[in-house]
């Protein structure tokens, strides 16, 4: 069976092209499309959910593929249209595994979350259930199958003579076709595609340790990038949050036994913003002198102002009044659930500046109690 080879050189045959795909997906045909992980081969899938897991806190999907449902452990990889999009499929999740999908550049990671436990209905067959594989569509052809497509998608295996890897990049769709003879119905021919990145595939265990397998891609880089970004806002960027923002690094350290300068090795990533903030003041001198009777360092700190980039990337959004909190839900309704007033029960932390050594240590103390108070929960993360 050769498949029909849609050869396309402009915008408007791409569109029509991808129409017509969706259209053979519909139909439950395979498809081939350019991403920027090369070329790889697509197919409708069913997700199906036991009916007695549905109202349960614990969900893990059955994924339907050519009218065989795949319960042993199989390559397949379900694509999501977004990283938050996991968490229909998977419950529950660790949190570092949709850090990771959303903080990559989509389809360079996959991601493996470990089922630890064996459903009854294979175990009557011996058989465990295993990994379930996902990734985040790339590309411009494949995001836009994917964004008119009403059903889930998942990419066919390609495991071609010679090759350890599932998926190797597939620089053209005439190689994609000579890799999967007699399965493809319909290719995209965008051209040539160079790569562009490597890819890397994280295994996600349910008790949130990760095994690492790097395909070209730094490990180190991977690790840093799953763990809780922390973000403390006030108005100016020079008292309060800076001051939260070192107090919370240290604190972090000495709970996780380690130097502060290693917690970006754990994932951990911690910083301050102001929502009327400029570029580059240095903390209040009252600030500094305070912290570095505790041997804090706070000399070096440079003001920022509050941005959406901060804010996509942010877990947890501490601010240090209701108003901060109120400007930046104004913006982002979004981040409801994970930000906070920072203060103990709510309450507000009120601005030191120009009021003395003794107002800037009760500042201090208040930014303690209140990041104290949220520590258990962020090591839970770590």
């Amino acid at each position: 069976m050769k498949p029909e080879i849609r050869k396309c050189n402009c915008r408007e045959e791409t569109e029509q092209a991808v129409h017509e795909a969706v259209e053979r997906l519909g139909k439950g045909e395979i498809i081939g499309v350019s991403t920027d992980q090369g070329y790889l081969a697509v197919q409708r899938v069913k997700v199906r959910f036991q009916d007695d897991y549905l109202l349960k806190s614990t969900r893990w999907p059955e994924i339907v593929l050519r009218d065989s449902i795949l319960t042993d452990p199989c390559p397949v990889t379900l694509l999501l249209r977004s990283a938050e999009e996991l968490a229909d499929f998977v419950t529950p999740i660790s949190p570092r595994g949709i850090r990771i999908l959303k903080r990559f550049r989509a389809g360079s990671v996959e991601l493996v979350v470990h089922q630890s436990r064996t459903r009854d209905k294979c175990a009557r067959h011996g058989r465990i259930v295993g990994d379930f594989r996902c990734r985040v569509s790339s590309g411009e052809v494949l995001r836009g199958v994917h964004s008119l497509s009403p059903w889930p998608l998942a990419l066919i295996p390609i495991l071609p003579d010679g090759d350890f890897f599932v998926n190797p990049f597939v620089e053209n769709c005439y190689r994609l076709v000579d890799l999967l003879p007699n399965c493809l119905n319909y290719v995209i021919d965008t051209g040539e595609i160079k790569k562009q990145c490597s890819r890397a595939v994280v295994k996600c265990r349910a008790d949130g340790v990760f095994e690492i397998e790097s395909h070209g891609m730094n490990e180190s880089t991977i690790m840093e990038r799953s763990g809780p970004f922390i973000l403390f806002v006030c108005t100016g960027n020079t008292c309060r949050s800076p001051m939260a923002e070192v107090v919370c690094r240290k604190l972090l350290a000495d709970e996780l036994h380690c130097l502060t300068s290693q917690l970006p090795e754990k994932g951990i990533e911690i910083a301050s913003a102001g929502i009327a903030a400029d570029f580059g003041s240095p903390a209040s001198t009252d600030a500094v002198v305070l912290l570095n009777q505790e041997d804090v360092d706070l000399s070096q700190h440079r003001s920022q102002p509050l941005t959406e980039q901060l804010l996509d990337q942010a877990d947890y959004v501490f601010t240090m009044t209701g108003h901060h909190r109120d400007v930046v839900l104004h913006h982002r309704a979004d981040l409801e659930e994970q930000t906070f007033v920072l203060g103990v029960h709510g309450r507000d932390i009120p601005d030191p500046i120009g009021a003395g050594p003794e107002v800037y240590r009760q500042c201090k103390e208040a930014i303690v109690a209140g990041i104290k108070n949220h520590l258990d929960k962020l090591i839970s993360e770590i």
